[in-house]
């Protein structure tokens, strides 16, 4: 997706102007290359630990949740049919 725009960019900046040569073109493809790497830094590994990093936390926040709702249980016993969260040690 990312290559057939830059594709189309190069295409249309040698079609608005005709004065620019063949190493003009390739420095332009180039330098908007270069544009698109720097917004696509994150390696896969990089993206990996991010995904862990906020994994952690969703299981943390959610077995806090669990918590809460066995405290809620034993407080009001009419309601510990509805037990909404559970979590298993798998």
């Amino acid at each position: 997706m990312v290559g057939l725009a830059l594709i189309s960019e190069i295409h249309s900046s040698e079609a608005d102007s005709s004065e620019y040569s063949n190493e003009m073109c390739v420095n332009n493809a180039d330098t908007k290359i270069t544009t698109i790497n720097k917004g696509l830094n994150l390696t896969t590994s990089d993206r990996a630990k991010a995904l862990d990093e906020k994994i952690n936390i969703f299981c943390s926040q959610l077995k806090q949740l669990n918590k809460i709702e066995e405290t809620l249980h034993l407080s009001i016993p009419q309601i510990k049919v509805f037990n909404v969260i559970a979590i298993s040690n798998e």
